[in-house]
């Protein structure tokens, strides 16, 4: 099971749109083979693009606490009280990784 918390979303009555050009902090079962093999699909990871820094998960089936910041551009996310992904909106290295990610055809 994967989910996440989307963010900056843009006004669209297309939700397809929506979830490939928003932003969105992963939270997901981190035991799933896609996680395993994909670290930006681990919870707390910038979604396909940046991996968190570190990987500070429950057990299954006990809860994770998330908390997402977003001042200006500046973005926090947070698992069970520590910071495992930091990021600026549009940063050239997010940029970059959207290019080979599933947002390449929504990237500016």
């Amino acid at each position: 099971m994967e989910g996440g918390i989307l963010f900056n979303v843009p006004k669209t009555d297309n939700v397809y749109k929506i979830s490939s050009i928003s932003p969105r902090m992963q939270l997901a079962d981190d035991t799933t083979e896609d996680a395993k093999k994909i670290y930006t699909h681990k919870s707390g990871a910038n979604y396909d693009i940046l991996q968190p820094k570190y990987v500070v998960t429950n057990c299954v089936n006990e809860y994770n606490l998330a908390r997402l910041v977003v001042k200006g551009n500046n973005v926090e996310q947070w698992l069970n009280g520590i910071m495992v992904t930091k990021y600026e909106l549009g940063e050239d290295k997010c940029k970059e990784k959207a290019m080979a990610s599933n947002y390449a055809s929504n990237a500016d």
